[in-house]
Formats: C-alpha cells, sequence, structure tokens
C-alpha cells in the first residue's frame, strides 16, 4: 500500500509541476504496435487519441479464443510529449507514454523506457502496419526450427521477402526459391513455392524448410535483426543478412 500511494504521489506531481513555457498540443490519432505477453505470442495493442483528449484502446491477444478487450477514458499531455491516460488506475500498465514523432514510446509506472531485449516492441506507430512491411522486407538467414539451431553453413537456407509485389525468393540449402507471400495483420501467407531441380547429396534440411513454407499461414514477430514465424506446430526464426 505504501508503494502504491508513493507512485501515486509520482504521477500526480509528473503531472501538476508548473511549466509555463509549455504549449499544450492533441497528439491525435490512431498508434498500433504488437506489445510483448508473457503467455501469449504477443499483444496486438491499438490506442486512439482523440483532440478533446479522449481515448479509446483495444487490446487483442494473440492466438486465445478470447474477445477483444476494449477500454476508453481521457488523457492529459505534459510538455507536449509524455501522455498519461488518467481514467486507469494509478501504477496500471499501458498508462505513461512518450510522444516522439508519430511514434508513442510505452513506459513504466515511473515514466522511465521500459527495459527489455525486445525494446523496440514498445513503439507504437501511425503507420504500423506499413512499418511492418518495410521490417520485414530483405534477406534473412534461417537461424533455428523450433529452437534448434542451423549449422549448415554456405547450404543453410535463406529468405528475401518483397511483400508490395506479395513474392518471396531464396536459397532452401540446394536449390532457388520462389513463390508468393502475402501479409494479413500479423501472419505470413505463403503459397505454392517453386524451384530449381539440382542434385544435391543432402536434401534433408531443404525437404524440411520446403515444408514449413508450403501453403502455410505464420503468425510472425519482427524486430530490426530477427524475425520469428510461429504457429501451433512450433517456430520458425531468422536473423537478419548482412
Amino acid at each position: 500500500m505504501k508503494i502504491s500511494k508513493l507512485n501515486g504521489l509520482f504521477l500526480l506531481a509528473l503531472f501538476t509541476q508548473a511549466c509555463s513555457s509549455s504549449k499544450m498540443i492533441t497528439p491525435s490519432g490512431e498508434y498500433s504496435g504488437v506489445i510483448p505477453c508473457a503467455d501469449c505470442l504477443g499483444i496486438d495493442y491499438t490506442l486512439k487519441l482523440n483532440g478533446d483528449y479522449t481515448y479509446a484502446e483495444s487490446l487483442d491477444y494473440q492466438e486465445r479464443d478470447s474477445p477483444t478487450l476494449n477500454n476508453t477514458g481521457t488523457y492529459k499531455v505534459k510538455n507536449d510529449t509524455l501522455i498519461y491516460l488518467k481514467s486507469k488506475p494509478d501504477n496500471s500498465a499501458m498508462q505513461l507514454f512518450r510522444l516522439k514523432n508519430d511514434q508513442l514510446v510505452m513506459l513504466d509506472i515511473y515514466g522511465k523506457p521500459i527495459q527489455s531485449s525486445f525494446a523496440d516492441a514498445y513503439i507504437l506507430r501511425k503507420d504500423y502496419q506499413n512499418w511492418v512491411t518495410e521490417q520485414i522486407n530483405g534477406q534473412w538467414e534461417l537461424q533455428s526450427i523450433n529452437q534448434k539451431e542451423i549449422d549448415a553453413g554456405a547450404s543453410s537456407p535463406n529468405i528475401e521477402f518483397m511483400l508490395k509485389d506479395k513474392n518471396f525468393r531464396g536459397f532452401a540449402g540446394c536449390n532457388r526459391i520462389n513463390g508468393k507471400v502475402e501479409q494479413v495483420g500479423n501472419t505470413l501467407q505463403f503459397g505454392m513455392p517453386m524451384s530449381t531441380k539440382m542434385a544435391c547429396p543432402q536434401l534433408k534440411l531443404e525437404s524440411q524448410f520446403l515444408r514449413l513454407i508450403t501453403n502455410r499461414s505464420w503468425t510472425f514477430s519482427v524486430t530490426k535483426d530477427q524475425l520469428q514465424l510461429s504457429d501451433a506446430t512450433g517456430t520458425i526464426t531468422f536473423i537478419r543478412a548482412n
């Protein structure tokens, strides 16, 4: 209880401190992202800030058979950059944000950046889907399948995404491949890939990789250097190619 009161006083001081030089703004817009989740693949989170200082948020837990959570309330702005969802109880998660360009950076209950190896995942963006497309585009090298590291040297599979054209191409371990892929929400949906027909002494890894990207739909999570595809059967992890 004592800690809760102290945190409440901190928030009160943070937003009642006089700042005569601050010009009040209304950072209206819709900000979205996929934030980390302790017991699910991720949380599809959207926060809409209205010009009348009201907000609406939605939380959709991936791979859970549960309804989307929707909340509304009012918010405050301090020094043009700090957003406080004041309708939430003190010390609530997803209550404090820092406005940075067209992004909202989620903060902890003390108003500090969240310390995590997934720090980029706590950034909400106005044009999230286009941002995700640009993050996925490019070449990726296969790192692991179901947490089992792949160490095939020059024969390691790789894949290059061109999502605006709904295409991919790459190397399966022996043969060159290409095919159709489409981003739908937080999934990548692969069609039937085509490949060259070279004969190689070892095709086990290539066959396994091709099965994983043939007429399959995967939920994705992406950071600057890692792409992870997941479904009920397992995960595939890629690292950004140099």
